[in-house]
């Protein structure tokens, strides 16, 4: 769960997509002006949050916890978010639905399936021909920064509360060899109370 968030400042999709990839540059005939997305996976919303950045999209957002989806929608609906319609269903699922997305987004969810294959063939149909897909998965060596967090938070017993995760950072900060262990002071969640489960999460 996550109590806070950044204004929304929304920019053409197009846009927000040339800026993270800096020296490429996309184009495409479809300017994007009115998107239609899809977040499959959307968790309790944050990642929604993001997509909120895109200028005038619709966008449907997809879960299977519906104590998730719960959260989301409350979430948004006290931000009086508009533009989101929650879906509660599996990835399996989607391809019931008799609609295309300009763009579709799954971060940190197709690697959970027990057929990942599978799950992306029903989201890439979903997508048009002139469609972008955002996948996001997990790699160990990407995370290999968290793993050494994880294993430090076991190795000293930290718990999950608020006195133990500022007793966490601390010795983060203070650590004075180098060590991969430094990178997880780079992440948004580390500075967070409400995001920081991962540490505890196997």
């Amino acid at each position: 769960r996550w109590r806070y968030t950044y204004k929304n400042s929304p920019v053409n999709f197009l846009s927000i997509l040339n800026n993270k990839i800096k020296m490429d540059k996309i184009k495409n005939n479809n300017k994007f002006y009115n998107p239609n997305v899809l977040v499959a996976g959307c968790g309790t919303g944050q990642h929604v949050l993001d997509v909120c950045n895109y200028q005038n999209a619709k966008i449907l957002a997809v879960d299977l916890s519906l104590t998730s989806l719960s959260y989301a929608k409350r979430k948004t609906d006290e931000l009086e978010i508009k533009n989101v319609e929650y879906l509660h269903a599996d990835i399996l699922q989607l391809k019931k639905l008799k609609r295309k997305f300009d763009v579709i987004e799954a971060a940190g969810v197709l690697h959970h399936m027990k057929d990942p294959l599978k799950g992306l063939k029903i989201i890439v149909d979903l997508l048009e021909p002139h469609g972008f897909l955002k996948l996001g998965l997990y790699s160990k060596t990407a995370r290999k920064h968290i793993i050494e967090a994880k294993n430090f938070v076991k190795k000293n017993q930290f718990k999950n509360t608020r006195e133990d995760i500022r007793r966490f950072r601390n010795e983060i900060f203070n650590l004075t060899e180098n060590t991969s262990l430094k990178e997880v002071t780079k992440l948004q969640d580390f500075y967070s109370m409400s995001n920081s489960d991962w540490m505890w999460k196997k």
